[in-house]
């Protein structure tokens, strides 16, 4: 996301070890490496600037929902056939 002076917003979160890809977690807790929260925010100067300044989340979860499966596509055109009802 920018901000209105141009910087960048960068959202991050990290899944304890313990997790699963899908379900509920706390924002704050476990807390990671150099005592981050899971869930941080990171504003730069820009998109290619390194970390920047992170932000803890002060309370808080985050739900992850599992990935949609792919669509099915078919390469046939589309026909009418006589078997289908009318519409």
């Amino acid at each position: 996301m920018r901000l209105s002076d141009g910087r960048i917003v960068r959202v991050a979160f990290s899944i304890s070890a313990q997790g699963s890809s899908a379900g509920t977690y706390s924002a704050t807790s476990p807390l990671q490496e150099y005592g981050f929260t899971p869930l941080t925010l990171g504003v730069a100067s820009n998109a290619t600037t390194g970390a920047g300044n992170r932000i803890n989340a002060a309370s808080g979860e985050v739900t992850l929902q599992p990935p949609m499966p792919p669509m099915a596509f078919s390469t046939e055109p589309l026909t009418r056939s006589s078997q289908m009802a009318p519409v």
